[in-house]
């Protein structure tokens, strides 16, 4: 059987959606209920299409992967008991396209984060989730330049894709993981009334919530916050060279901290003694979404959001580009203006919630 999300004209200006199923040589057709704008006129309709279309690609995705789960039965048990890690050492090594060195770079960062996720160096594939691969992608964010992240992940997924068709997966886990860095980043932003949220919930972890809110508001990566020492605070300005950067080209980035960062952080330590000590990489992530659920937060939040949100958010308050991107570390504007189109669709969304009147 195969399943295809399609459209049909119902007026003028609309589609509406629907699933197009092949079995046995018969058609089926499953109308979703759902329509977008064939030529969106503004923003709004814009936005309508956007998550429409995500809704309805999620409709398909759970249908395909009834049908491949019920399809893929057969997967040998064998399979399921492998080291994932040697079967992509075996696909690196047999990889012969003309982007080899990106997937031998990304197989690199692979091997690092499973050793960080697992605390081994094997991994079964029964272990490789979604969630896994969302934490895959921001592990390859806090330690990747500009669209080194998005390139990684790509061949990532790629790696995902062979092994399906080879029965490792009934479908692959990362088929749902958006790799588009602006979608990624819209998805994800939180506002200042979400972050005041977090703060008043109770947290499993009271340095990893202290380090994430300080995030909130100095966009520092976790690689960043957990070498952040007192040392590096001078008054009311932080100045640090980033983890990323300090072994190709060290680049100091100076933040004046406003008065809500300096009550995170308190009364100050010896000048070598760490701000924050935090655990591993993963149980932080797992402290914050155990915390954004507690909190009611409807958003799928990891410690790169905090920087995301940082950054949107600055926007969305009219600082200017050049400000945020020195802020951010950015050497130049190219990777700062993803948040400038985040920043306008939030504006244009606030004014859309604007109540309407009635004219007599």
């Amino acid at each position: 059987m195969s399943i295809s999300l399609r459209k049909r004209t119902i007026s003028n200006n609309r589609f509406t959606l629907y699933l197009d199923r092949y079995s046995d040589g018969q058609r089926i057709r499953e109308f979703l209920k759902l329509h977008i704008y064939k030529k969106p006129k503004d923003e709004a309709e814009r936005q309508h299409n956007t998550e429409v279309m995500q809704m309805a690609k999620s409709i398909l995705y759970k249908r395909q992967q009834a049908e491949l789960a019920e399809d893929h039965g057969e997967i040998a048990v064998f399979k399921r008991n492998v080291n994932f890690l040697e079967y992509s050492q075996k696909w690196v090594n047999a990889y012969a396209k003309k982007d080899k060195r990106v997937v031998a770079a990304m197989f690199v960062y692979l091997k690092d984060f499973v050793k960080e996720h697992t605390h081994k160096e094997t991994i079964k594939p029964t272990q490789i989730t979604e969630s896994f691969c969302i934490d895959f992608k921001e592990f390859l964010e806090n330690r990747l330049n500009g669209e080194s992240p998005s390139t990684y992940f790509a061949r990532f997924k790629k790696l995902l894709k062979k092994a399906t068709r080879d029965k490792f997966f009934s479908f692959s886990p990362a088929i749902n993981v958006s790799n588009s860095q602006i979608e990624s980043v819209k998805k994800d932003v939180l506002s200042f009334e979400e972050i005041q949220t977090l703060a008043k919930a109770k947290c499993g972890n009271n340095v990893v919530r202290k380090a994430f809110l300080f995030a909130c508001y100095t966009g520092l990566r976790f690689a960043d916050i957990k070498e952040l020492e007192w040392s590096n605070i001078n008054g009311t300005e932080l100045s640090f060279v980033q983890v990323k950067t300090e072994k190709k080209s060290p680049h100091k980035v100076r933040i004046n901290l406003n008065p809500v960062a300096l009550q995170i952080l308190g009364e100050p330590g010896a000048v070598s003694e760490k701000i924050f000590i935090l655990p591993t990489y993963n149980s932080v992530v797992r402290t914050i979404r155990n915390w954004a659920k507690r909190a009611g937060v409807q958003k799928h939040v990891t410690f790169h959001v905090a920087r995301h949100s940082f950054a949107t958010n600055l926007l969305y308050y009219q600082t200017d580009l050049m400000t945020v991107s020195s802020l951010l570390g950015h050497t130049t504007t190219k990777h700062t203006q993803k948040y400038v189109r985040v920043a306008d669709s939030m504006k244009q969304q606030a004014v859309n919630r604007l109540p309407e009147i009635e004219f007599n």
